[in-house]
């Protein structure tokens, strides 16, 4: 089915358009823009040069996609933003192309994206991954899959929040954040697990069990980082959550927020 676009919509002659696609009044379509097949794209909504949607995406009013990184280096060269299927992208939200040459700035698939959120540049979402409104997400830092981000949140560049982990209202995130666990607060402290996300996305009862057992070694018990992961690989079964934890931990070059 040939695209609906709406007679006050500005495309580029260059830009490619799938089947399907309905675009609303002013919607601005830049030169090398790629939009996949059924997208929604609401009025008022920009999609800036060199930016790539999947199929299935619904872009809400007056959205900004592949604006120019916001970074003092940058000087006008090719830079990307790719995103996946299935993403809601709210009103007014900000997402941004790369910093460096060549680079991308990437979306996963099926991720919430609410009103006023910003992703920078050179950022990566995972998939399924939910950012209520005024959440921000600084350049160059990572939400792995099924993360959450509460309103006004803020990562700071570089962080990395892990799968499922939730990231309270308001809170600052200044180093990484662990997979299944929630923080809270500014600077963000580990709070608790995040059980009701787990239940939701299947992790099995056992898992949740080690889980909680090594959010207690990490947190409540005095221990160093280093000292703590010795104690979970000395009493806790390591069932494939609790290697994700271990394995996170040991990668952060940051270190995690405690």
């Amino acid at each position: 089915m040939a695209a609906d676009i709406h007679p006050s919509a500005i495309i580029h002659s260059d830009a490619q358009v799938g089947d399907d696609v309905q675009i609303g009044p002013n919607v601005l379509i830049e030169r090398d823009v790629t939009i996949g097949d059924r997208c929604r794209i609401s009025q008022g909504a920009v999609i800036k040069r060199w930016t790539q949607l999947g199929d299935d995406n619904y872009v809400k009013e007056y959205a900004v996609l592949g604006g120019d990184p916001q970074h003092l280096s940058y000087r006008g060269q090719e830079t990307h933003l790719k995103i996946g299927r299935g993403n809601m992208i709210g009103e007014f939200a900000t997402l941004n192309r790369a910093s460096e040459d060549g680079g991308a700035t990437v979306v996963g698939d099926e991720n919430y994206i609410m009103a006023y959120a910003h992703v920078g540049h050179d950022c990566r979402v995972g998939n399924k991954c939910i950012l209520t409104n005024f959440a921000g997400m600084a350049g160059f830092s990572t939400l792995d899959d099924h993360a959450l981000m509460g309103g006004y949140a803020a990562l700071h560049q570089f962080v990395r929040v892990g799968c499922m982990a939730m990231i309270g209202g308001g809170a600052k995130i200044g180093k990484d954040a662990l997979p299944y666990m929630i923080y809270q607060g500014m600077p963000a402290e580990p709070k608790s697990v995040n059980l009701v996300g787990m239940r939701r996305h299947g992790v099995p009862e056992e898992s949740r069990k080690q889980i909680r057992r090594a959010y207690k070694i990490l947190f409540r018990e005095g221990l160093s980082v280093t000292d703590a992961v010795a104690r979970i690989r000395t009493d806790l079964e390591m069932v494939p959550e609790i290697e994700q934890i271990v394995t996170f931990i040991e990668n952060s070059p940051r270190g995690i927020a405690m």
